[in-house]
């Protein structure tokens, strides 16, 4: 069964290490909440979603974006 970790409001936390999932949900309003993944190998390769957005130029990220 999967585990629940609170994150406050304006804070951030690492939740899920590789080959995990999760869930995120906003608790306190509907505002977009920020997520960002980083590789443990290379720092400098990561994931969030204002530069996929930019980078696709589409709001929901497909297959191979």
């Amino acid at each position: 069964m999967p585990t629940s970790t609170v994150i406050p409001a304006r804070k951030g936390a690492a939740y899920v290490k590789a080959g995990q999932t999760g869930n995120v949900i906003n608790t306190h309003s509907i505002q977009v909440v920020d997520n960002w993944a980083f590789s443990t190998a290379n720092l400098k390769e990561f994931m969030s979603m204002e530069h996929t957005n930019l980078q696709s130029l589409q709001i929901t990220p497909k297959v191979g974006n």
